[in-house]
């Protein structure tokens, strides 16, 4: 049995596996809304999601063996979603996953889900295609794709974890994240986590695909990020967050790792001018305070570039890109269920998380990295979720002011280079003069109300009923597009189109 372990470690290590230990899958932002207890916890007001709940560290010779769960354990995964509308969305998926805790201090995670799906061609519908880590297109069908999530975990002591995997990471307390959010594509990565009284930091180095059109293959690059989190009094929790992201290609020669990146104790701007590289760094900052318990404020502000010069005078110049966040969220008990709540403000500037080569924007597979709408938006995000026994209620409303892009770049699409901005009459580049909305302006107006009901609680496997309506102004029309969708599958990970 010792062999075998050791042969499945030295197997999954290589393959980026995913495991947490006792972390769970979906979506992670009610579950930090409050602490369950009416006791306080310091340590639980952290933004950095996968959580570790739990460290199995006593390496000691005697071990309660009943304090280890299974060896192995596995469950079904349903994947299952139809939606009716004139355009029609459908899939149909099914998968397995397992746990794996070879030794204490390690859990080896696994997920994998395959299948089908039509996609609709409307607007500003919550799709049923999910954003998986595989997927190929079959004409006049659809999709048919391979969603694997992996992780594996390991915790030597109370203050290291170590991780690698497939999936996603989030950094941010609120419904949306501006500095990592797990909207996209899963992703490979390796992690080290350090835990010392108030404080964790975090090293996360992800590595990321830009689909080349039209040639059917994917250009790499990296990206390297710190994150500090720091609870400096009861309540009150602030992260500061540095990420760096650079083209795994140039002149067409593969450009590897960047191991200067790596140093935990760096700041990333010093050591791209010494790499003589023109590589992406953006830099923010996370807080939130608790009033109590069940009551947080929270807030975000992310610097893609900046100069005060140009803000000072207001100019809207388009290389002054930025974002911020405001949001408050909440829970109460009531009629013996719990009532969860929030509305959040995210404004970002055009042009932010772009770049002039497209290979090095804050993207995976052409999805952003943070905010689902990219950038050159203003919007207000409002959530309410009930819960009683095994019954939810949710209804979400989303309003957004956002620019579209015409013939060229107006800061909207963060795949596109920001070379490509509108030129005036003598064929220059325009600098001035963009603001929320520039481009073809849009509004947006998009409510969601969801019934579920877990079927399989011990499967995370819910059903659930989800009526989507959008009402979108454009060039002086309104449009209204409506989808209703059934589903029944399990809630593993964030699949909510709430966008």
């Amino acid at each position: 049995m010792k062999c075998l372990n050791a042969i499945l470690i030295l197997v999954f290590l290589p393959l980026l596996s995913w495991g947490q230990e006792f972390v769970p899958w979906e979506s992670y932002y009610w579950q930090d809304s409050a602490s369950n207890s009416q006791e306080y916890d310091f340590d639980f007001h952290s933004a950095i999601y996968p959580r570790i709940n739990k460290r199995r560290t006593d390496f000691g010779a005697n071990l309660d063996k009943s304090y280890l769960p299974k060896r192995w354990s596995f469950m079904p995964v349903s994947d299952f979603v139809v939606g009716l509308s004139r355009s029609g969305n459908a899939r149909i998926g099914a998968g397995v996953a397992a746990d794996y805790i070879p030794i204490r201090g390690m859990h080896l995670r696994f997920a994998y889900v395959a299948g089908y799906a039509v996609e609709g061609t409307r607007p500003y519908i919550g799709s049923a295609s999910p954003y998986s880590f595989l997927r190929w297109n079959i004409p006049n069908f659809g999709v048919h794709y391979h969603d694997i999530r992996t992780r594996l975990s390991y915790s030597p002591n109370k203050y290291f974890n170590f991780q690698m995997g497939l999936d996603q990471n989030r950094f941010g307390e609120g419904d949306r994240s501006l500095l990592l959010d797990d909207y996209g594509s899963p992703y490979p990565f390796a992690a080290l986590r350090l835990k010392l009284w108030r404080a964790e930091y975090v090293l996360l180095h992800t590595y990321l695909h830009t689909p080349n059109p039209g040639q059917n293959n994917f250009r790499p690059k990296h990206s390297t990020m710190h994150y500090l989190s720091l609870n400096l009094f009861k309540g009150f929790n602030i992260g500061f967050f540095e990420a760096v992201v650079y083209d795994g290609m140039i002149a067409g020669q593969r450009r590897g790792f960047e191991f200067e990146y790596l140093n935990p104790m760096v700041v990333y701007r010093p050591v791209e001018y010494g790499l003589g590289s023109t590589d992406k760094i953006q830099i923010g900052i996370n807080t939130s305070y608790r009033f109590s318990p069940k009551l947080m404020l929270y807030g975000q502000v992310l610097i893609d570039e900046f100069l005060l010069k140009e803000v000072r005078a207001r100019s809207r110049w388009w290389a002054n890109k930025f974002g911020f966040q405001l949001g408050l969220k909440g829970q109460s008990e009531l009629n013996d269920g719990t009532l969860f709540y929030s509305s959040e403000v995210n404004v970002v500037r055009p042009f932010t998380f772009g770049h002039n080569n497209p290979g090095q924007s804050f993207t995976n597979m052409d999805l952003p990295l943070a905010h689902p709408y990219g950038a050159n938006l203003a919007e207000n995000s409002t959530r309410f979720l009930y819960r009683k026994n095994r019954w939810d209620y949710g209804f979400d409303l989303v309003y957004l002011l956002r620019g579209e892009n015409t013939n060229f770049q107006y800061g909207s699409d963060i795949n596109m280079s920001n070379m490509n901005r509108p030129l005036d009459d003598d064929g220059k580049r325009i600098d001035y003069g963009y603001h929320i909305g520039a481009g073809q302006k849009y509004n947006l107006l998009k409510a969601q109300a969801t019934v579920g009901y877990q079927v399989f609680p011990k499967y995370r496997m819910r059903a659930f009923i989800t009526l989507d309506s959008s009402w979108l102004s454009k060039q002086g029309s309104t449009n209204n597009y409506v989808g209703l969708f059934f589903g029944f599958r399990s809630e593993l990970w964030n699949d909510r189109r709430n966008y």
